[in-house]
């Protein structure tokens, strides 16, 4: 405790025993009072005080805290016991059912321990952190990454740390101009025109700094990402970042590039000096994540094959359209104002999730993308946002995609223009 609160605290004790005191005396007043009072005194060895404290522990005991959930109703527990297709998660790869990889994480906590307890610089790098990272540079094809403990602060740091002049002159011109794109656009499903960009990008003199978190472990014939996808050279991409969260089914960030890049980072990214080192299980559970991968090829294969078949299916539904580019297992559904009577957002929002309740009654479950419209600068129009993974047979895709098709005329066949 602090110093300064002991001369309140006693302050307070002589408040009470003062007070108690004054009330012990009035009360002494009151014919009959004294055999009480020499009760109580006696009882509690002439310490009023003590009376008080007695008190308050009898309120401690008798509280009871409120929950921090409320009872759930018999119509949601039935809700959550219903087996649902889930097609509203980044689970691309179907890692969170992985016998395996929980077996490895549950091993790694035993040896380790939950957390690192200390920043990567400073005692927190253990051989698992060392070990992922030459793992996913080996995956990706750059010289070296860095391994951050937050997904969404590594772009975050990674930027800053390049706009700042350079210590040490290595003798090449300093260049803080970046053009920065995702692989795989999260709000749009849109895949970023790679081959543009790095001409662009030489053209210009800039640094190309990609985030592939939605993109890794879903394009390319490896699940290598864009790189892999447009058959480019990574190294003609100055940064390449992303989350562990998804594909990876970890949790963490990671930036790959050249030696002078990750290295650089090591002393002046601010996530990466002042956070605590990503726990051993996850920096685990993310390398085995990249060797099931490689050990599975097919995987990227099936994520594409399940996005055409469910893309088919739902492509000449005239209430809606899907907004993403055609391998992106990542896109979105979208009210057709051309054909629906709609207003703002809320009514769009309203409609949508007229629909995400009916599929839900269907065996379908859905998410509407949620945007925090006051802060954003280019709004997004309301959505479904839908992710296909490699979890379901194409078989159970298209019966999936069927049933969206008629929950959607459903809903919508009254909003006819």
């Amino acid at each position: 405790m602090d110093n300064t609160a002991y001369p309140a605290l006693n302050e307070l004790f002589v408040f009470l025993n003062t007070t108690l005191t004054n009330i012990s005396i009035f009360y002494s007043r009151i014919p009959g009072s004294g055999i009480l009072l020499k009760y109580i005194k006696n009882s509690h060895q002439n310490d009023p005080f003590r009376t008080v404290l007695e008190e308050i522990e009898d309120l401690v005991e008798e509280w009871q805290p409120d929950p921090l959930l409320p009872k759930i109703t018999e119509e949601q527990k039935r809700e959550l016991e219903k087996t649902v297709m889930n097609l509203g998660n980044f689970d691309f790869l179907g890692f969170s059912v992985n016998e395996h990889l929980k077996e490895k994480a549950i091993e790694t906590l035993r040896h380790y321990g939950v957390g690192s307890c200390g920043p990567p610089g400073f005692y927190g790098t253990i051989d698992v952190h060392t070990e992922f990272e030459k793992r996913l540079s080996e995956f990706l094809g750059t010289e070296g990454t860095i391994l951050y403990s937050q997904g969404f602060s590594t772009i975050g740091s990674a930027i800053p740390s390049f706009c700042k002049r350079v210590m040490k002159d290595t003798g090449r011109r300093l260049t803080r101009r970046f053009i920065v794109t995702e692989g795989i656009f999260e709000n749009y499903g849109d895949i970023s025109p790679l081959p543009k960009l790095v001409e662009l990008k030489k053209k210009f003199k800039y640094r190309l700094i990609l985030d592939e978190t939605f993109s890794i472990g879903t394009l390319g014939k490896r699940g290598a990402g864009l790189t892999d996808y447009f058959d480019i050279n990574p190294q003609e991409v100055d940064m390449i970042v992303g989350s562990m969260c998804h594909a990876l089914h970890s949790s963490g960030g990671f930036c790959s590039g050249s030696f002078e890049i990750t290295d650089y980072q090591r002393i002046s990214g601010p996530a990466y000096v002042f956070s605590a080192a990503l726990p051993a299980m996850l920096a685990v559970c993310a390398t085995e994540s990249l060797l099931h991968l490689s050990r599975n090829p097919y995987l990227p294969a099936t994520i594409l094959s399940n996005t055409k078949s469910f893309k088919n299916v739902l492509s000449h539904v005239k209430y809606i359209k899907l907004e993403g580019s055609l391998d992106s297992p990542v896109f979105h559904l979208r009210l057709n104002e051309d054909i629906i009577r709609v207003g703002d957002c809320d009514e769009k929002d309203k409609l949508l999730q007229e629909i995400v309740d009916e599929a839900m009654n269907n065996g379908i479950l859905l998410t509407r993308a949620k945007y925090l419209r006051a802060q954003e600068i280019f709004g997004a129009e309301p959505s479904i946002r839908i992710c296909i993974t490699a979890s379901f047979t194409k078989k159970e895709i298209e019966r999936a995609a069927s049933t969206i098709k008629n929950v959607v005329n459903k809903v919508l066949k009254n909003k006819i223009r």
